[in-house]
């Protein structure tokens, strides 16, 4: 009988322990992921304030100087005085390949009226960026950004992310995700 207790007592000692760490298991939980939130919350605030600088429509297009495929030198403002659509993109991106066809389409509509696209690769090797270009035949400029200089420069978080640029090199549109032909077409006609 005092065996019996004894056990009765030790299993209500198992439970109120067990009860106390899934207390302390969950409301662990609740604070790592409020944590997270605010931290994100913050994060995203700081990023918007500082990006807000950098590339804002109205102002003037960052300066960057990349090298092409081929390792000539490229500045944007070599292109100066056209419009220049700056596609930031990477091959890893479904949406970035699912826009291309679209963006080559505008530009072979209109490169004859000054219209430049300047398709910029986040990060990638060449070897992977020249095989993706190749084999889809696309004929715009394409430029790899290895160390992400023109990214930062633009405040890009998401890709795609197209800037159009008018010919006095300021910022007329900034597009986040997959934009169509036909709104990329909508927002250089104006301008060309």
């Amino acid at each position: 009988m005092h065996q019996t207790h004894h056990l009765r007592q030790q299993r209500a000692k198992s439970r109120q322990t067990a009860i106390k760490t899934n207390t302390f298991l969950w409301l662990g939980i609740v604070l790592l992921v409020t944590g997270i939130g605010l931290w994100l919350g913050m994060r995203s605030t700081e990023t918007e304030t500082v990006d807000s600088g950098l590339a804002a429509a109205g102002s003037p297009a960052p300066a960057f100087q990349l090298q092409t495929l081929d390792g000539a030198d490229v500045s944007l403002a070599d292109y100066k005085g056209q419009v220049v659509v700056i596609n930031f993109w990477a091959t890893w991106c479904p949406p970035c390949r699912a826009e291309m066809p679209g963006i080559q389409a505008v530009y072979e509509a209109h490169k004859a009226e000054g219209l430049v696209v300047l398709a910029v690769n986040a990060q990638e090797d060449n070897d992977t960026i020249s095989s993706f270009i190749t084999q889809a035949g696309f004929t715009f400029p394409v430029i790899p950004d290895p160390y992400g200089q023109a990214v930062r420069a633009y405040g890009v978080r998401s890709f795609p992310s197209t800037f159009v640029l008018d010919r006095d090199g300021n910022i007329d549109t900034i597009h986040q995700g997959q934009i169509t032909p036909e709104d990329l077409e909508t927002i250089v006609r104006p301008l060309l």
